[in-house]
This record gives C-alpha cells, sequence and structure tokens, in this order.
C-alpha cells in the first residue's frame, strides 16, 4: 500500500508543473473574450465569428499541425516553441491596438494552442506506463 502512495505522489509532484501550464494556457484563452469586448466593445455576434475562427485554427491544429510536429520534434520542443510562438502572437494582439489585426491573428494562436495542448496532454499520459493508461 505505501508503494502506492509513493508512486502517486512521484506522479503528482513530475505532473504539477504540465497542470500549471494547461491551467495557464486554458485561462488564456479564457479571457480572450473578456479582452475583446473591453478593448473593441466587440457584439456577440463578433466574438462568435471570432470564436469560430479559433475553431478553426484548432482544427488545423488538431487535424495536420500535432501529426507533423510530432514525427519532426519531440514533445517538450513542441511545447515550447508553442507557447512562445502563442505568447509572441499574444503580445502582438495586445501591444498593437488594430482591430484588423485581432481579427487575423486567433487562427494563428488557436493552431499554437492545440500543439502546446495536444503535446501537454502526451507528455502528462507518457507519466504512467501503458497498463495504468485509462
Amino acid at each position: 500500500m505505501e508503494h502506492i502512495a509513493n508512486t502517486q505522489n512521484n506522479f503528482i509532484l513530475k505532473a504539477m508543473p504540465l497542470f500549471f501550464v494547461l491551467f495557464i494556457d486554458s485561462l488564456g484563452m479564457a479571457f480572450i473574450t473578456l479582452f475583446l469586448i473591453y478593448e473593441y466593445r466587440f457584439s456577440p455576434n463578433e466574438l462568435g465569428v471570432y470564436m469560430a475562427l479559433i475553431g478553426v485554427g484548432m482544427g488545423i491544429s488538431f487535424f495536420y499541425l500535432v501529426g507533423l510536429f510530432s514525427k519532426l520534434f519531440s514533445l517538450t520542443k513542441i511545447t515550447l516553441f508553442s507557447i512562445l510562438c502563442m505568447s509572441a502572437l499574444v503580445l502582438v494582439t495586445l501591444v498593437i491596438h488594430s482591430e484588423l489585426i485581432t481579427w487575423l491573428i486567433p487562427i494563428l494562436i488557436a493552431m499554437t494552442f492545440g500543439l502546446v495542448y495536444s503535446a501537454q496532454i502526451s507528455i502528462f499520459s507518457n507519466q504512467v506506463d501503458a497498463s495504468k493508461q485509462g
């Protein structure tokens, strides 16, 4: 029984940074709508279109980029590269107060978020052996 408790504690310690990164990524995506409403006074219809653009970016990421990148790079490199790209794109959106830029960037942000999310889930899943996978 003690072995199980030690295994669980080790898993939690290894997974904590992954949880933190995933939490920050998800939190950032949740605050996009608040930023758009506050900064550009987006209407519900405009928010819907913006979220559809994010959906397009996520679709591109999950259907094409994740497979391609996972063959070429390690999960850690995908995570770091994607976080850096996503941070730069969000920074551009925040610094350059242009509604045009705000409309052009969501697909790219969502594509990088999809890469981060997929890599994080894979890294999280790889923390345990195949017999303990759900």
